[in-house]
């Protein structure tokens, strides 16, 4: 047999483990179940679907329908942007899914056009998850052009944001871009017997992927828009071999860079703004990520001009924070109601300490199992918990009454029958169909969990502390 000073000595290591692993804990809201489906998303600015579907959609959907274990590709492309979701089959490893999607992405990514941004890889959640999404995000203000308001964000945020733990993906939006106009002169293209077709295919040639409009100017001639940044020497751009001779698009056109046509405006205090958004890995600590992203991009801002300012426009771990408080307080008043209940039949301090001091035991070597399986703590398991303290306490009450007269664990077997039961009803729930129990897993998990613990707890643990804490009690039936 253990010694009992050995036993309390590592019930009380285990507790103050436990506390160490309490930020280790993945607090939701609500719970989420990855599922089976990696989304890959994308903008491509000015293009239209036609593009978009052509240029990227396409090309993407090819690369990613090869990855081994895919089931399904679908995709859509509209107006600037698109979008490729791939289902894995069942037994797929999608960790590893996701670092093939990634892995196929950057190695195709060069072979894009220049418009279209990075794609954005997300896991998809089969349950109800407010990680999914934006978690927190900032609106950068400045007295300066959106673009190049975006650009100080793109040099200055984007990296040592993105770069952070658990932060999943940042996001730039809001600023009006930039294209090249070429406009072309009607007389001197008529002179040199050079049409719009002609025009439009030296484009093709050349900017196929980067044509995001064409227009026909009230003098006769011809404007053809082209995005990205582009410094090419265009009046270099050969349009016709005519009689012998060259015309380059020089001789018939001008061009300049400037802000695309915008579709909306929007100031505050007279400063225009970008928007930037962040979202967090789907498994991680959102109050913990977001807290870290708001501590970093303090640190950030501190070195900002007096031109720019950064506030937050939306923050849900303000939410999240308000409804665990409410948890907290109504979990945390379960246990002081039931500890009442116990000191109210007991009369008895030393009773009364030996039932509080399993209880934090069970409870904080909990913690450590949760950190290190990687439990959820959302609303249902909240819940969860708080259903199995009545059941713990109980099970420390009778060997506490057992022990305290009889002075032997003769009570065991029954209490793990007891236990047993109540474990084997609660498993039933996994028989239910996948969608309808995702809600319920980490319910349960938290219920056997601390019921089993219960059950070590009341077997090593109160014998060995009511040697410190001796308690007389009534008999008990044997």
């Amino acid at each position: 047999m253990v010694p009992k000073f050995s036993v309390v000595l590592i019930m009380i290591a285990l507790s103050v483990v436990g506390i160490a692993c309490l930020p280790r804990l993945n607090v939701q809201y609500t719970p989420s179940e990855s599922g089976r489906t990696i989304t890959v998303s994308y903008s491509f600015a000015d293009a239209s679907a036609e593009i978009v579907e052509a240029e990227a959609t396409s090309r993407i959907e090819g690369t990613l329908s090869s990855i081994q274990g895919v089931s399904s590709v679908n995709s859509l492309s509209s107006n600037g942007s698109g979008r490729v979701s791939v289902e894995f089959r069942k037994g797929k490893d999608m960790d590893a899914a996701r670092f093939e999607v990634a892995s196929a992405i950057r190695n195709l990514y060069p072979f894009l056009p220049t418009g279209v941004t990075y794609p954005l890889i997300r896991r998809s959640s089969s349950g109800n998850n407010r990680n999914e999404g934006t978690a927190i995000s900032y609106t950068i203000k400045g007295d300066m052009p959106s673009r190049e308001i975006e650009r100080f964000a793109r040099e200055h945020i984007l990296t040592p944001i993105s770069t952070l733990r658990d932060v999943d993906a940042v996001s730039l939006s809001g600023a009006t871009p930039f294209h090249w106009v070429i406009v072309f002169d009607a007389m001197k293209a008529a002179s040199a017997d050079i049409d719009a077709g002609d025009i439009a295919s030296a484009f093709s040639d050349i900017y196929r992927n980067e044509v995001v409009g064409t227009a026909v100017t009230p003098e006769g001639g011809m404007v053809v828009r082209l995005s990205g940044d582009t410094t090419m020497d265009f009046g270099s751009i050969p349009i016709k071999n005519a009689e012998g001779r060259v015309v380059r698009l020089g001789d018939i056109a001008s061009w300049r860079f400037e802000e695309a046509q915008p579709n909306s405006y929007y100031r505050v205090n007279g400063l225009n703004t970008i928007n930037l958004s962040i979202s967090v890995a789907e498994n991680s600590n959102l109050l913990s990520a977001v807290s870290a992203v708001k501590e970093e991009m303090s640190g950030i801002a501190a070195g900002f001009p007096e031109s720019v300012s950064v506030d937050i426009s939306y923050d849900s771990s303000e939410y999240i924070r308000d409804e665990l408080r409410r948890i907290y307080f109504r979990t945390g008043l379960c246990i002081l109601i039931l500890l009442l209940f116990v000191f109210i039949v007991s009369r008895s301090w030393r009773y009364m300490l030996i039932i509080t001091a399993t209880l934090a035991v069970n409870i904080l070597t909990a913690v450590m199992i949760y950190a290190f399986a990687g439990v959820q703590i959302h609303i249902y398991t909240f819940a969860g918990i708080t259903v199995s303290l009545g059941m713990v306490i109980d099970t420390s009450i009778v060997m506490a009454d057992h022990y305290g007269y009889w002075r032997d664990r003769r009570v065991f077997p029954s209490i793990f029958a007891a236990t047993a039961t109540t474990v084997g009803a609660l498993l039933l729930v996994l028989l239910l169909p996948e969608s309808e129990r995702a809600n319920l897993n980490d319910f349960i998990r938290v219920i056997v969990i601390n019921l089993a613990l219960s059950l070590a707890v009341a077997y090593y643990f109160i014998p060995s502390l009511m040697v410190y804490i001796p308690v007389h009690t009534v008999p008990t039936a044997r």
